[in-house]
């Protein structure tokens, strides 16, 4: 561990960021449930690299740390639900034929309506488009 290059661990830290931001503006655009999977993935892995990084602003990071911890676990919860769904594999007929399978699946929706509407706020303060990686994890370059 001693011999591990800064440079380039904050290098791979920003491009995981950028791929977290990718991930995140697809799933604002079209909220798919495999996609906010994946976006669940990329953000626990930028959430995992963050722990190598703790020494250098250790405030910011562990504040940073929690909001995606709890970010993941409501997108985990998300996910659950969606592969409920799945499993159910509920189709709309259009007519009242099941209405205690609609009210369920009502009832489901709501609750990952409400896991996201956890998420997206947070998500959008760490990974809005235009945010600088540094700023964003209070990180000072010094430029020489």
């Amino acid at each position: 561990m001693n011999k591990l290059n800064p440079q380039i661990l904050i290098k791979e830290l920003e491009l995981t960021y950028l791929s977290v931001v990718n991930i995140y503006l697809t799933c604002r655009n079209s909220p798919k449930p495999a996609k906010i999977h994946e976006f669940r993935k990329k953000a626990k892995d930028f959430l995992y690299q963050l722990w190598f990084f703790r020494a250098l602003n250790p405030p910011v990071l562990k504040t940073i740390e929690k909001k995606l911890d709890s970010m993941t676990q409501n997108l985990g919860k998300y996910n659950d639900l969606a592969q409920l769904l799945a499993t159910l594999e509920y189709k709309y007929s259009g007519s009242a034929e099941f209405p205690a399978m609609d009210e369920l699946v009502i009832l489901i929706r709501e609750a990952q309506d409400r896991y996201l509407l956890r998420v997206w706020p947070v998500a959008y303060k760490i990974f809005c488009p235009g945010k600088k990686f540094f700023n964003v994890l209070g990180f000072r370059l010094l430029l020489i």
